[in-house]
């Protein structure tokens, strides 16, 4: 009886033996999981973006920049990944980095313009899409640059700085049904009622409802 109790004894402590060793096997093997590089962190983040998990795409970003804190990229992609979620402040902080770091890095304004118009401090917000539109002025988004910059200028109530810009974004892209829309509420606000209407109509039939209720409410002269 002895010898079969021992015997059991024997296999339970060799289990345990190897219950331990494989556990520490374990956790070795996790330790051991390669680290991810900052580029690998901040290629994660671009696709990331691009998926719409702007988020997770500033997590990734956020450890790129904890490995290699001078990167301006990172905090610039980090900056609009930051905007995209609606952490307006933070990415206004990154674009401000990214242009101490790399001050060639002009489309940091565009975007830091936009979170001040987002974050509604209109006069920040003008002083930045100023310095986008001097700085690019060929990018293809130029015309939101402008239309952007007229919207803060109308907020700041500044009827003529808006008007211009609404114009040039006119002239750039007629049917810029927006533009037409604000526009036409400056000029009628402005007593000439009859060019409004002109814009709201336009915009009317391109589809715009808030310038049909405007072309129904007030340019029965007009139409």
């Amino acid at each position: 009886m002895k010898i079969y109790i021992l015997f059991f004894l024997l296999i339970i402590f060799s289990f345990t033996i190897y219950a331990q060793n494989n556990s520490e096997e374990t956790k070795n093997d996790k330790k051991e999981e390669p680290k991810k590089t900052p580029q690998e962190y901040f290629d994660d983040g671009i696709l990331k973006f691009k998926t719409g998990n702007f988020v997770g795409s500033a997590n990734d970003f956020d450890m790129a920049i904890k490995e290699k804190n001078d990167w301006g990229e990172a905090y610039l992609k980090r900056a609009r990944s930051r905007r995209y979620a609606g952490n307006y402040e933070s990415a206004i902080e990154d674009y401000t980095i990214s242009l101490r770091i790399n001050p060639n890095a002009k489309q940091a304004y565009a975007g830091r313009a936009q979170a001040y118009l987002k974050l509604k401090n209109y006069d920040l917000a003008i002083k930045d899409y100023d310095l986008a539109i001097q700085n690019l002025p060929n990018v293809p988004y130029i015309n939101s640059l402008y239309f952007n910059r007229g919207l803060a200028y109308q907020k700041l109530q500044k009827q003529k700085e808006a008007l211009q810009d609404y114009t040039q974004v006119l002239q750039n892209e007629p049917e810029h049904v927006k533009a037409l829309t604000n526009r036409g509420i400056i000029k009628y606000q402005q007593k000439q009622v009859r060019q409004a209407c002109q814009d709201w109509i336009k915009a009317k039939k391109l589809g715009n409802e808030k310038a049909k209720k405007n072309v129904d409410k007030a340019c029965q002269c007009c139409i």
